[in-house]
């Protein structure tokens, strides 16, 4: 049996939309705002953007590639997909360029802990490493608790 969740929109959003949604605030500010107050109009709002002089662009549009970025390259640790069977819980991270895959066996898990911050599971192995995912999935408690109760099934039976 096995219990897929999936990325939160959230997430979803920083990795692939950071710098849309950002651009997208800012032109509809930098549209609105001055038509709202009846300062400028659109002729010179758009005549720096239409204008032979491109620095004022290519600033802006270096800006917001430096965003999306910044926003791609944060998220590459989180949770894409997290699939929970009966022998082992498997997470899917975003990756910096193709996904990532970390699967751990339950006999391997000495224990789960969610103290440190409500999307980061810490797992503390049996061999005395700990290791923190983000998970950054829907349901994220179900999840937690599900893993919590196959790691006792899976100690009880040894």
């Amino acid at each position: 049996m096995n219990n897929t969740y999936t990325a939160d929109f959230k997430s979803l959003v920083t990795r692939y939309w950071g710098g849309v949604v950002f651009l997208g605030m800012i032109v509809l500010f930098a549209i609105f705002r001055p038509l709202i107050d009846a300062r400028i109009t659109y002729e010179d709002f758009f005549s720096p953007f239409l204008s032979k002089d491109l620095v004022m662009p290519i600033y802006f549009g270096l800006f917001m590639l430096f965003f999306h970025f910044s926003c791609y390259f944060i998220a590459y640790n989180y949770t894409k997909k997290l699939i929970i069977s009966d022998k082992s819980v498997i997470f899917y991270l975003f990756g910096l360029f193709s996904s990532k895959k970390l699967e751990f066996k339950y006999s391997d898990i000495d224990l789960v802990e969610n103290n440190k911050h409500p999307t980061i599971f810490t797992f503390t192995l049996k061999s005395g490493k700990k290791k923190e995912i983000h998970a950054t999935v829907k349901k994220k408690e179900e999840a937690f608790k599900l893993i919590q109760q196959k790691i006792l099934e899976s100690q009880n039976k040894d």
